[in-house]
């Protein structure tokens, strides 16, 4: 019945909204122990992390198996592409290709 498949679809929009609220919490919390700047974030599937050397910083992080999305001035990370174990490690790898290549 439609009213339930509504029913059920709320539910796992839901659900896919707590999972990414959850990512990004720990996303900006683990920035912040590792003093990585993050634009601000209000909610969405994407944090966006200042870089000027995107591109650089992009390439180095791939040889590490890491895949963002390269912008101009910065570097995107998708929440919904990482499971909530591996954000530490993450955050730590970007602060690091950051440190390397941009400064």
């Amino acid at each position: 019945d439609s009213k339930e498949k509504r029913s059920n679809l709320r539910k796992e929009l839901l659900l896919a909204k707590e999972i990414l609220d959850q990512r990004a919490k720990l996303f900006i919390k683990e920035s912040e122990i590792q003093n990585l700047i993050v634009y601000p974030y209000n909610n969405g599937f994407f944090v966006l992390v200042p870089c000027e050397k995107a591109n650089i910083v992009c390439n180095d992080l791939i040889r590490k198996n890491i895949f963002v999305v390269p912008m101009s001035g910065g570097l995107r990370i998708a929440l919904s592409s990482i499971c909530k174990e591996q954000i530490r490690l993450l955050v730590k790898e970007i602060k690091e290709s950051i440190k390397e290549i941009d400064h």
